[in-house]
């Protein structure tokens, strides 16, 4: 834009350069950006793309496991403020398998006082049809 003659090469994730004399940016042919090196400065011999690492397969956990770790993070959250659970509240939450169900207790936690009153929340939950599956009824 200004006239003045340069020699810049192209940066190395596009094909463009600041001009050196006035900054404006440059635009440079593709085919000149692949001969440079696809990316890379000077044509420098890397790959245009880099292999990915190999990945471990995802982890499959033990929904049952889960359950219970989640039980035992409920138990420790509520303590402080609901007490230590009875044998009784401790028996209704050791029976729980399912990591969903566990994670809805401990949404229900902020709510609740004591122990009695976060599982009657719970069990009101699980005895009301979702809307869902109120529809499915209806239609």
């Amino acid at each position: 834009m200004c006239g003045r003659r340069c020699r810049i090469e192209p940066s190395c994730l596009s094909p463009d350069a600041p001009c050196p004399s006035c900054g404006h940016l440059l635009w440079f042919p593709a085919e000149a950006h692949k001969a440079a090196g696809a990316g890379h400065p000077a044509g420098a011999g890397h790959p245009a793309v880099r292999a990915k690492r190999p990945q471990n397969p995802p982890t499959v956990r033990d929904p049952q496991a889960q359950a219970q770790r989640l039980v035992r993070r409920l138990v420790r959250r509520a303590e402080g403020r609901l007490g230590q659970p009875s044998a009784a509240v401790a028996a209704v939450l050791n029976e729980v398998r399912d990591p969903h169900q566990v994670e809805r207790l401990l949404s229900l936690l902020a709510a609740a006082r004591w122990w009695p009153e976060l599982l009657a929340a719970w069990r009101s939950e699980q005895s009301t049809p979702s809307q869902t599956q109120h529809r499915a009824k209806i239609g």
